[in-house]
């Protein structure tokens, strides 16, 4: 299961992680061949160029087939000031799941969900599992321990790369979460 960092994209088949979500969000358009997932780094107000970004690379992978999107799916903290939203954030955090929208050619339901009221943490580890009908999406709290993490490779692959021109991190291979467990969340629609 690719564990996607900052400003790291993935797919696979079944599951996508994302490590550290505080300020950053987790993005994942589901096919029924599997998840493609961005880890989007904080600021709303660059979403229409990283959308782009994000959308050229589905598009280009081996497993996407035009007008597959099942659903868009859009996890953050939405209160906290670091997010880049401002006193409008359910409509900038809705705006921002329709430039992913717009830039993927999707038509489908943007589903969304606050990490906020979830269990008071300030960052979090979201996990996004493959279903019949809409994924699975689970959270806990994370506190950026480097322990819980197994680095691997810098090249990116077929299904493992990032945006832009950033210094490249180590891909993340595994990710051993501790206490507490995951935790599945409901989502509600962005659209």
């Amino acid at each position: 299961m690719p564990e996607l960092l900052e400003n790291h994209w993935g797919f696979d088949a079944a599951q996508l992680g994302f490590p550290s979500i505080a300020a950053c969000r987790a993005i994942v358009l589901q096919t029924p061949a599997g998840l493609f997932g961005y880890h989007m780094s904080s600021g709303h107000t660059a979403a229409a160029a990283r959308a782009q970004d994000f959308a050229t690379w589905v598009h280009a992978h081996g497993s996407w087939v035009a007008g597959s999107g099942l659903y868009l799916y859009c996890v953050t903290y939405t209160e906290q000031p670091v997010t880049g939203y401002g006193v409008n954030s359910l409509g900038e955090w809705k705006a921002e799941a329709q430039a992913f929208a717009t830039a993927l050619v999707f038509g489908g339901r943007r589903m969304g969900y606050s990490l906020s009221p979830a269990h008071g943490a300030h960052s979090s580890y979201v996990r996004v599992d493959q279903a019949v009908g809409m994924a699975t999406i689970s959270v806990a709290p994370w506190d950026d321990h480097a322990a819980y993490i197994t680095r691997g490779s810098q090249a990116p692959t077929a299904n493992h790369g990032w945006r832009g021109q950033q210094i490249a991190k180590p891909i993340v291979t595994a990710v051993a979460m501790p206490s507490p467990p995951l935790k599945r969340i409901n989502l509600q629609a962005l659209d």
